[in-house]
C-alpha cells in the first residue's frame, strides 16, 4: 500500500500554506497531514538512530529534508515561524516569554487570525491538535483567548507542560486539569488516535498535529524563583533502563584542549568528569524519553492505515529546533 510519508529535520510548510487560499477544491480530494512535532530533538547527536520505528515505517519509506534549518533556535518564536510562515523579525514573536514571547505575545501581534488552522479551516480542512503548542500557553491564558482554528485540541498548558507525569492538560472548552495518572506522550498518543478517528468519521481532509515535549528537559516552576528549574527529562517508567551505555557520541569539539568560539563560549571552563558523566545521564534520559515518542508513531501509522487513509495522508515527522551538549 502505497504510504506518503514525509521526515525532515525542520519542516518547510509552503507546500501547504500556499493553497490555504483556495476554497474551490472538494473536501476529501485534497491530501490529509498528520504533523508530529517534537521538542528539542537533535539531528546530530544520533537520537533518531534509537528510532527503530520511525526509521521503519517514516524514514525508510519517505523524504528527508537535509538541508532546511530553522531560522531561528528558540523554541517559541521558531513554532510561531513554522506556523505562520514567517521569520521572528516579522512576527516580533523572538522570546519564550513576555515581553518578547510567548503565547500572550503571539496574541498580542494579532497573530490568533492569521496562522495555519484558521487557513486550513478557511480552505475546507478540519483541523486537530494536541501536546504543547507554543510556550507561556497557561492555566492563566489558555482562554484569553483561546488559540483559534482548531475543531479539537488537547493543549498541554504551563505550568505543567513538561512534567511528563503529571501533565496539565486542556481540552476543546474545558478547564485545565492535572492528569498524574497517564504518562503525557502516551496521553498525546492516545490524543492523536482519536482525533483520527473523529477526522475519518467527519469526512473530508484533515490536519492533526501531534506535539509531545520528549525530549525536552523536565521544568518545575517556583513561583519564588526568578527562572524555572530545568532538569533531566522523564522517561516512561517502562523504559527507564534502555540504552545503558550509550553516551554523546566524542567529536572533535567534544571537550577540546584550547577554547574556541565567541563571546561567553570562549569563557567556558573545560569539560570535567562530573560534568560529562551528568551530560551522558542526560543524553541517556533523552533518548529514553523518545522511545514514547517511537511507540506515538507506531500506533499513528497503524490507524492511518486502519482506517483506509494511507493512499492520501502525508506523516511528517519533525522538531522545532535542535539540541546541542558538549
Amino acid at each position: 500500500m502505497l504510504f506518503r510519508t514525509v521526515f525532515s529535520t525542520l519542516l518547510i510548510l509552503s507546500g501547504v500554506t500556499a493553497n490555504n487560499s483556495s476554497t474551490n477544491a472538494i473536501p476529501g480530494d485534497r491530501p490529509n497531514f498528520v504533523f508530529i512535532l517534537t521538542d528539542d530533538q537533535d539531528s546530530h547527536l544520533n537520537s533518531l538512530d534509537y528510532m527503530p520505528t520511525l526509521q521503519k515505517r517514516i524514514v525508510e519509506q519517505g523524504t528527508t529534508y537535509t538541508k532546511h534549518s530553522c531560522t531561528i533556535s528558540l523554541c517559541c518564536p521558531w513554532r510561531v515561524s513554522l506556523l505562520t510562515g514567517k521569520m521572528a523579525h516579522n512576527t516580533n514573536v523572538t522570546d519564550v516569554a513576555p515581553p518578547y514571547g510567548g503565547y500572550t505575545k503571539f496574541i498580542a501581534e494579532g497573530l490568533n487570525d492569521k496562522y495555519l488552522p484558521v487557513w486550513l479551516q478557511a480552505g475546507g480542512y478540519n483541523t486537530y491538535y494536541t501536546g504543547k503548542l507554543l510556550s507561556g500557553h497557561s492555566i492563566t491564558s489558555w482562554n484569553n483567548p483561546m488559540p483559534a482554528g482548531w475543531n479539537g485540541t488537547g493543549f498541554f498548558v504551563d505550568p505543567g507542560t513538561y512534567n511528563y507525569y503529571n501533565v496539565t492538560f486542556q481540552a476543546d472548552q474545558s478547564s485545565p486539569v492535572s492528569r498524574p495518572d497517564v504518562y503525557s506522550t502516551d496521553l498525546a498518543r492516545d490524543t492523536a488516535l482519536e482525533f483520527l478517528d473523529k477526522a475519518s468519521e467527519a469526512g473530508g481532509s484533515f490536519f492533526i498535529g501531534v506535539a509531545p515535549v520528549a525530549p525536552h528537559a523536565f521544568v518545575a516552576y517556583d513561583p519564588n524563583a526568578a527562572l524555572p528549574d530545568f532538569t533531566v527529562p522523564q522517561p516512561a517508567i517502562r523504559h527507564n533502563a534502555l540504552y545503558p551505555d550509550a553516551t554523546i557520541p566524542r567529536g572533535l569539539n567534544f571537550k577540546p584542549d584550547k577554547a574556541s568560539g565567541a563571546s561567553w563560549i570562549a569563557e567556558l571552563p573545560q569539560l570535567n568528569d562530573t560534568m560529562i558523566d551528568y551530560m551522558d545521564d542526560f543524553y541517556r534520559k533523552r533518548l529514553q524519553t523518545l522511545a514514547a515518542v517511537d511507540e506515538l508513531v507506531e500506533a499513528v501509522v497503524d490507524k492511518v492505515e486502519a482506517l483506509g487513509l494511507s493512499n492520501n495522508t502525508y506523516i511528517t515527522y519533525t522538531s522545532d529546533n535542535g539540541f546541542h551538549m558538549g
